[in-house]
């Protein structure tokens, strides 16, 4: 069997017969010398060659000089491209007086992978981020690639290590809104208008594919940054690439990319609530059964759902009860992580991490910037299949008392504001017409915030407080030449 997918020499070595090592040995050489098989780090080494699909390289009739593998990288061998693509058009029945887009077509269905695969990569590809951007929570230390760590910086949201209120509304925000900001991040950083016009289309277009259907990006050769954006879009998952996260920087022109389920995330709710409820993967294949048949592309296998996997994936997600418990049953450790930034974890179990809502969790998340809105925008995406039937009897995702006393526990923390501000007051026998005059002019400017008259009885003199910003008009106002100290009021 020859290597579609790139794949270790040795591990192939290890697989072979004690008695056939030489002549497998003798194989690869031949392998090797026709350019059947091609090694990854030469195309990385010549990004804009496709591994002897578009001529010899030099030394092509002999063996093909190896770069130095570095010993983090083990050597990796992939079928030669061209090879593949013409070994398809045999497969499939097609002669070679057939156009090159059938040949591309018969490579592609050769090579597309199954709807398991496509949903598995969306999953494992957002944990990572997750994992990348919650790494202090974590106490792990992942390593970030370029473009998401442009994007994190551009959202702001991460301060160092540690998660800004950015951030951590971010994190519980749903799938869809947070693709897309990640998107429009890339593109507002990004170089040209022109250039950026590129890479919005390339988004826009996967609104018209179906999961497991291939992209078309030969068309033209890609450039630098629609390149890099082709990369964020498989880091993210919303991409399937045939060489997978690391190659495709190195052969951008020449990998095949497919639309996974968080591409249709970009413009499809239910996909995002699915994607939502399945953080890691556990059951991510069953997950797939959410999903209409229609979505998916013929060429990756899409199968109807039965009974079982329905029943099974319907253990997963997030219920809110009355009595303010959150059961989130799940047995990602990023839900619980997530549902601890807002709730007391009571109980945590491998499939079921039970939480309470109080006001002291609450009031902690709203401190760390964290508003009443993203908890209940992150319990009603996660929500469990069980909790989305209240919908059809007309009931919310999240019971009205819960999400009235979330709404409530806000509102307690805005009884009070503090501004700076400057005091003026008048001395006993001052004149009353100009504290009235100031007073006025105050209240025109929309400056004043509180003002006391003056008090014959109580020997009170007048006193006037207004904004630190409109200070300066009021004491030219009043022929004043010092400065008093502006003053933090707390007003009620």
């Amino acid at each position: 069997a020859l290597p579609i997918w790139p794949f270790q020499e040795s591990v192939l070595r290890k697989w072979t017969a004690p008695g056939a090592r030489s002549s497998l040995a003798s194989s690869l050489e031949a392998l090797r010398r026709f350019r059947v098989l091609v090694s990854t780090s030469e195309l990385q080494r010549r990004p804009g060659s496709t591994g002897g699909q578009g001529g010899q390289a030099p030394g092509a009739l002999g063996k093909p000089a190896q770069a130095p593998q570095a010993q983090s990288q083990p050597a990796q061998i992939v079928l030669n491209r061209r090879f593949q693509s013409r070994l398809a058009a045999q497969l499939l029945g097609t002669d070679g007086s057939e156009t090159n887009d059938a040949q591309e077509v018969g490579s592609a269905r050769l090579g597309t992978p199954s709807a398991e695969a496509l949903h598995r990569h969306s999953v494992s590809c957002w944990d990572e981020f997750l994992q990348q951007l919650l790494s202090a929570e974590l106490g792990s230390h992942a390593e970030v690639p370029r473009e998401i760590a442009q994007v994190t910086s551009s959202l702001g949201l991460k301060e160092g290590q540690q998660l800004t209120s950015v951030g951590f509304r971010f994190a519980l925000d749903d799938r869809q809104q947070q693709l897309w900001s990640l998107i429009v991040a890339f593109l507002r950083s990004g170089g040209t208008c022109t250039v950026c016009l590129k890479c919005l289309k390339i988004a826009l277009s996967l609104g018209d594919l179906k999961v497991g259907e291939r992209l078309k990006l030969s068309e033209q050769r890609l450039g630098q940054l629609e390149t890099r954006f082709v990369k964020l879009l498989v880091d993210l998952g919303v991409l399937y690439s045939d060489f997978g996260k690391s190659h495709v920087l190195a052969d951008s022109d020449h990998s095949a990319f497919w639309l996974a389920p968080a591409g249709l995330a970009l413009f499809r709710k239910d996909a995002s609530a699915m994607l939502s409820r399945s953080i890691t993967g556990a059951a991510a294949c069953r997950a797939v059964s959410l999903l209409p048949a229609h979505l998916y592309d013929d060429a990756c296998g899409r199968k109807p759902e039965t009974s079982g996997m329905q029943t099974s994936e319907e253990a997963h997600g997030i219920i809110v009860e009355s009595n303010f418990k959150v059961y989130g049953y799940t047995s990602s450790p990023l839900h619980a992580l997530l549902l601890g930034y807002f709730c007391k974890i009571i109980v945590q179990l491998p499939n079921l991490v039970v939480g309470q809502l109080a006001a002291d969790s609450a009031l902690q998340a709203m401190k760390r910037g964290i508003r009443a809105e993203n908890m209940l925008r992150y319990l009603e995406s996660a929500a469990h299949p069980h909790a989305l039937r209240r919908l059809e009897e007309g009931l919310p995702l999240v019971p009205s008392n819960v999400r009235g006393q979330l709404e409530v526990w806000e509102a307690s923390r805005s009884r009070t504001a503090s501004r700076r501000a400057v005091l003026f007051e008048w001395q006993p026998g001052e004149s009353e017409a100009t504290f009235q005059f100031a007073k006025q002019r105050a209240q025109d400017s929309g400056a004043l915030l509180w003002y006391r008259d003056g008090s014959e009885a109580e020997a009170l003199p007048p006193v006037l407080v207004v904004r630190a910003e409109c200070a300066p008009q009021i004491r030219a106002l009043l022929g004043l030449t010092e400065s008093p100290a502006p003053q933090r009021l707390s007003l009620h």
